[in-house]
């Protein structure tokens, strides 16, 4: 891929050689999460032309759900990253409200947690015709609870405490799909 100021790069005037040339438009392969922006102006009475492009990741919504308040800090703090979004909230209920008010792409979500859990919170989110990503992060849980998850569609099951590198990793596979 060519880049402005890069070996390679032409951005030049439409009217001759040397400065004066056609200017050049880079189309470089995207992937699916990456959008083009293209930005050509013309500069004082069209003797300067000026052109850059450049490649800009989508900005990823992480909803975080937690009732510690640690996990949820250590949650966008390990996820935090320029092209993410990351809102933390503290039990279901809190989430839902959230959700009503945002899009999210992944939903990270404890199941045990005090007035609503995450299985209440995928069900409603479920019901709510929601088609992002779920990650559930617990240390309590049963064989019963891991397959109603499955049959809730989940898309990963983490157990506490996680590892980082891991939960990095796992967000940037979801990452590509959304």
């Amino acid at each position: 891929m060519e880049w402005p100021g890069q070996p390679g790069h032409r951005s030049y005037n439409p009217r001759g050689e040397g400065e004066r040339a056609g200017c050049e438009r880079i189309n470089p392969s995207l992937g699916e999460s990456d959008f083009y922006i293209w930005v050509q102006a013309l500069l004082c009475s069209g003797v300067y032309w000026w052109q850059t492009s450049y490649l800009v990741k989508k900005k990823l919504r992480i909803l975080g759900v937690d009732d510690e308040p640690i996990i949820g800090e250590s949650m966008a703090y390990v996820l935090e990253a320029p092209h993410r979004k990351i809102v933390i909230a503290k039990d279901g209920q809190e989430a839902l409200a959230l959700a009503a008010k945002e899009k999210f792409d992944v939903v990270i979500t404890d199941h045990r947690m005090p007035r609503s859990g995450g299985l209440e919170l995928v069900r409603k989110l479920r019901e709510r015709k929601y088609t992002g990503k779920i990650v559930i992060l617990s240390a309590h849980l049963s064989p019963e609870n891991i397959g109603t998850y499955e049959e809730l569609a989940v898309d990963e099951i983490v157990g506490k405490p996680f590892d980082s590198t891991e939960l990095r990793e796992l967000i940037a596979g979801l990452e590509d799909e959304v």
